[in-house]
């Protein structure tokens, strides 16, 4: 079943509103499937007479396939998520915790939710102390005796 072919202007249209739908989701899909169509829309204006509509959507997809393979860890790289070290959680730090005994481990209540205290033997902690939190990494948290 072959289908007519896909007029170039709607090719060229349509993949110019995934380029800038791109712009709100930053997964660098949308504007590898863009770039193949208004590739595809120039070359079917330019260049090659398409026979029918699975020859554009065939090379669209090859095209956005390839750039995506290409071009796509390098823009995530630049452009991701920040992946720093310095997380929310470890920005709220400072503030008293209460500790608990759970099962033979130290957990502290913090802001609404218990951590497992990864530096419980390092400190002579009792059950039902309040302690100070110093850092939050990996759902674990520092803790240390409060000074008065």
């Amino acid at each position: 079943m072959d289908l007519t072919p896909i007029s170039n202007w709607i090719l060229l249209a349509a993949g110019l509103v995934l380029i800038v739908m791109e712009m709100l989701t930053l997964t660098f899909i949308l504007v590898f499937i863009g770039i193949g169509l208004v590739l595809t829309a120039a070359i079917g204006q330019f260049f090659w007479t398409f026979d029918n509509a699975t020859e554009q959507l065939l090379l669209m997809a090859v095209i956005s396939f390839v750039l995506a393979f290409v071009f796509k860890p390098h823009l995530t790289k630049r452009f991701g998520p920040n992946t720093s070290s310095s997380t929310l959680e470890t920005l709220m730090t400072g503030d008293k915790g209460k500790l608990t005994l759970h099962n033979g481990v130290f957990r502290v209540m913090y802001k609404g939710t218990t951590y497992e205290v990864a530096n419980a033997e390092d400190g002579d902690f009792q059950d039902g102390e309040k302690v100070i939190v110093t850092q939050i990494e990996n759902n674990q948290a520092q803790v240390a005796k409060p000074t008065h």
